[in-house]
């Protein structure tokens, strides 16, 4: 049992390094802010990886010792209600553009008051089992309650969003990733519930790190992007400081026929007179319509425009990181910009690097 859990430690360690290292690699010059919380969410399962190492390495009944297991046990608990806590929050930002208020402190609430009655002495037995020849950490049954009461509410949440995010996607990789995610969460939950009725608890750290290793391994192959809504966008134009449309792509069939010219110049004739009346040097964010939103980018010598039926942090933020990369690789072409749209043919590329699950 110890060689396991120190296998699986290793495991979930070494796969949350790949999975920082990947993140950063592909996302460092575009300062998005959805690669905070996936880089947290590592970072807290790299934790829960030591964790389980210490209480493999440790678990054995010598005075000396014998308060690393207890400190394990406790980061344990920790990082995998934070885990559950992260991804909850990783989810709100798919769909809307901040965690809405009564949820958000419907699920803190949860997660603080663990954090805080966790440390309190008298809601903990901490003592090593002589028969399963392991230490053993068991809260009472307030905090157990609280932990389950948890559970069950972003477990139910997590099912209506992916189930949701799922009617949505045709991407092969968009789908795997959600099959992975789900069936991760669902081995985890499993693990915190049948192994403490059964009363074999080193089962709970099994279960643990294989479901937040099938967490991470959701994330792998587009660490920021694979669960971009791909209903959500529906036309996407670029236009020079002046006004003029460099490039236009539809994502819907109800917006083929839209005057790409007529667009172009409003969207930029609004943005001017924004900052002239607000005395800004920054246009709009984005203007929300009855049925849909339009998200705006300004930078240097380009606007981008993204129409969508719903914002979201997510979409934002790879608006965001998409327009800065797209300044870097035309800055040059744009400024000496002669008229031919030929020289932004390259744009399409560009496009489906930062929304590859857009159907076209």
């Amino acid at each position: 049992m110890e060689f396991t859990l120190f296998i699986l430690g290793l495991i979930q360690i070494g796969f949350c390094c790949f999975n920082l290292g990947i993140s950063f690699i592909s996302y460092q010059k575009s300062t998005n802010k959805i690669l905070l919380i996936l880089g947290s969410s590592f970072i807290i399962v790299f934790l829960n990886g030591i964790s389980i190492i210490i209480i493999s390495i440790f678990d054995f009944p010598t005075n000396e010792l014998s308060y690393l297991p207890y400190i394990a046990y406790q980061l344990f608990g920790i990082t995998g209600i934070a885990t559950f806590f992260i991804t909850y929050l990783f989810l709100e930002l798919l769909n809307h553009d901040r965690p809405p208020l009564f949820r958000f402190l419907y699920f803190s609430t949860f997660f603080t008051g663990y954090l805080f009655m966790a440390f309190i002495p008298s809601n903990y037995y901490f003592y090593y089992d002589e028969t399963l020849g392991i230490y053993n950490f068991e809260y009472n049954y307030i905090i157990q309650i609280l932990i389950f009461s948890f559970l069950i509410s972003v477990f139910i949440y997590y099912i209506i969003t992916l189930w949701q995010i799922r009617k949505l996607s045709e991407h092969k990789i968009q789908k795997r990733a959600i099959h992975l995610l789900f069936i991760g969460l669902c081995i985890i939950v499993i693990g915190l519930i049948i192994p403490t009725i059964i009363n074999h608890r080193e089962w709970i750290l099994i279960f643990n790190s294989i479901g937040l290793f099938l967490l991470g391994l959701s994330f792998y192959q587009y660490p920021n992007i694979v669960f971009l809504n791909p209903s959500h966008l529906l036309y996407l134009i670029i236009t020079n400081k002046d006004g003029r449309t460099l490039y236009s792509q539809e994502f819907q069939d109800k917006f083929t026929d839209i005057d790409d010219i007529l667009v172009g110049g409003a969207l930029n004739a609004l943005s001017v007179v924004f900052m002239k009346i607000f005395k800004s040097s920054h246009g709009f964010n984005q203007i929300k319509m009855k049925d849909h939103v339009i998200l705006f980018q300004t930078m240097e010598e380009i606007s981008v425009g993204l129409i969508v039926r719903q914002s979201s942090f997510l979409l934002q933020n790879t608006l965001y990181s998409f327009s800065r990369a797209l300044i870097k690789k035309y800055k040059q072409k744009i400024k000496n910009w002669d008229g031919i749209l030929d020289d932004f043919e390259g744009i399409a590329q560009l496009i489906s690097q930062y929304f590859p699950f857009i159907n076209k």
